[in-house]
């Protein structure tokens, strides 16, 4: 049995107070979800547990006066898939959303909870990253964002300070001609965690079908998370459609990439799948950056 004291602060200062006196000795604490988990697997045993439920408006969804959306961290899976200013603006969020563990499971987990773990086999990073999406964190020291693309720094790592507080995701507004999308790979469409996670984003000039701004993100491959430089190089400045991307992605491998092996997936078979499902994310975005 593990033993530690169970804490619940009712804002932010206090919750920071607590990780600054307690130091490595504490652990944050949204729905338990994740948590419970690695608790049982013995990745730690707190002495202190710092539960964020009783803290006020870390829980929502909406935009900024630059139209910018804005995530509380405590906000549920199931919030975010069901949220309409997501549906209609952010889609790439929601289709994530959708296979995201079962239903019971959105309706509890958080956002927050979900990412600070830095689980790698997880579905939200590869969509943020994608997104240019940034991570607000807050201290008794002040706050600060990091951009996803730095944020997750190894199994179970992220660049989130010992006495740091994850307190909202910033996502920037997605242009009229953009595109996103997210292809998850796995043995059953939900439930799992994904064997390949891609997400892809388009800018696309409407008059000449030219891309200007490429971002591609893949997630579940490695320790972390990673973008596919090589391969959003080779579509900027190209006249997209269907079978400019299969000409493109016809002999494109990822010969430099990390492969992380799991028990559920070889890592030679990662390897194989994730340039297809780099050209149907693609293709997908591109459907979407293309229509008005």
């Amino acid at each position: 049995m593990i033993n530690f004291e169970y804490l619940e602060p009712a804002s932010l200062e206090e919750a920071a107070g607590y990780l600054k006196k307690y130091s490595y000795e504490a652990k944050l604490k949204a729905s338990g979800i994740s948590l419970l988990l690695l608790l049982k697997q013995g990745f730690f045993t707190p002495g202190y547990l710092i539960s964020l439920l009783k803290i006020k408006n870390l829980s929502y969804i909406k935009t900024d006066d630059s139209k910018n959306l804005l995530i509380g961290a405590l906000a549920t899976h199931r919030e975010i898939e069901m949220s309409e200013i997501i549906n209609s603006h952010f889609y790439a969020l929601a289709e994530m959303e959708y296979d995201l563990g079962s239903v019971q499971i959105r309706n509890r987990g958080t956002i927050g909870g979900c990412i600070c773990h830095g689980d790698p086999l997880i579905d939200p990073p590869a969509v943020l990253i994608a997104l240019d999406a940034g991570a607000k964190a807050f201290s008794l020291r002040g706050e600060r964002i990091i951009p996803f693309s730095e944020f997750f720094k190894g199994y179970y790592e992220t660049a989130l300070e010992q006495d740091e507080i994850l307190t909202e995701l910033v996502i920037p507004k997605i242009p009229s001609n953009a595109g996103c999308a997210y292809i998850k790979h796995t043995l059953r469409k939900a439930m799992d965690k994904p064997f390949v996670g891609v997400a892809a984003y388009l800018e696309i000039d409407r008059n000449t079908g030219i891309c200007s701004n490429s971002r591609i993100a893949l997630g579940a491959i490695s320790p972390t998370p990673v973008r596919a430089i090589d391969a959003e190089e080779m579509l900027i400045g190209k006249r997209l459609d269907n079978q400019t991307i299969d000409n493109i992605f016809r002999d494109y491998e990822l010969e430099d990439m990390e492969f992380s092996y799991d028990i559920r997936c070889p890592s030679d078979y990662k390897k194989w799948t994730t340039p297809v499902i780099i050209k149907r994310a693609v293709k997908t975005a591109l459907e979407r950056a293309s229509k008005e």
